[in-house]
């Protein structure tokens, strides 16, 4: 087997999604295999607006600040803030505190290279109905 029959692993890429045409834009970033690592809190009214929110992320990682909280008696989550705002949050909790960080550490080292999308995905599963852990606000910290 040659090198370009290898197949090389799947990158992380961000997945814009929304309930509806009418709806407001928000995202999440997923893996290679298409798990989810993490989501912004933020809504967006179109397409422009949302892949120029994420890209502002992008490029303000550095500044970011992480955040992880317990859930419960026996959950964990994390958050991104900028300037005291959360504008990404896990997709998901998680049973132990070791395996909170690690995601943590996973979105904020996969976030950064990211292919945006460039289409909407449109559902109206309950998953994606609400944003969990905080108000809905956009990249750049307004509601």
């Amino acid at each position: 087997m040659d090198a370009d029959q290898i197949a090389k692993p799947a990158r992380a890429h961000i997945q814009l999604f929304a309930t509806a045409e009418s709806a407001p834009l928000r995202w999440r970033l997923l893996s290679g295999n298409n798990r989810e690592l993490g989501r912004g809190t933020g809504e967006f009214d179109d397409l422009v607006s949302c892949r120029a929110g994420i890209a502002h992320l992008q490029a303000v990682l550095g500044e970011l600040e992480p955040r992880v909280h317990r859930c419960g008696s026996n959950h964990w989550t994390w958050s991104l803030a900028l300037a005291g705002v959360p504008v990404a949050i896990s997709g998901a909790q998680h049973a132990r505190l070791i395996r909170c960080r690690q995601g943590l550490a996973q979105f904020v080292a996969q976030f950064a290279h990211s292919t945006i999308g460039t289409s909407v995905m449109f559902s109206h599963s309950r998953r994606w109905a609400g944003v969990p852990g905080s108000g809905l606000i956009d990249a750049r910290g307004r509601s």
